[in-house]
């Protein structure tokens, strides 16, 4: 299930979640990341991983809580839009 606000996303599993997308659906499809031996994937997946936590980090301790709030609009469409990416591309896998 995706984080609903954008505080939820920044928690430790939506960080989960974002990584997940990042390597099934954008990494996994860059023909240089592909290319590479499977221990250069690893270290590419362990530092995006790690960046991604240090960035939630950074963002919920030094951005200030009414900015957050007032991007929860704007997170909800964004999920909306990936929501609809996603069963679109479910759909023309099935089919």
């Amino acid at each position: 299930m995706l984080p609903g606000t954008l505080e939820q996303l920044l928690a430790a599993g939506g960080v989960a979640i974002v990584f997940g997308f990042l390597k099934s659906y954008l990494i996994e499809n860059i023909p240089a990341f592909q290319a590479l031996p499977a221990e250069g994937k690893r270290v590419v997946l362990t530092v995006v991983g790690v960046l991604l936590a240090v960035l939630a980090f950074a963002i919920s301790t030094y951005v200030p809580g009414s900015v957050i709030a007032e991007l929860n609009p704007w997170y909800a469409a964004i999920l909306i839009g990936i929501e609809m990416a996603t069963t679109e591309a479910t759909h023309q896998r099935i089919n």
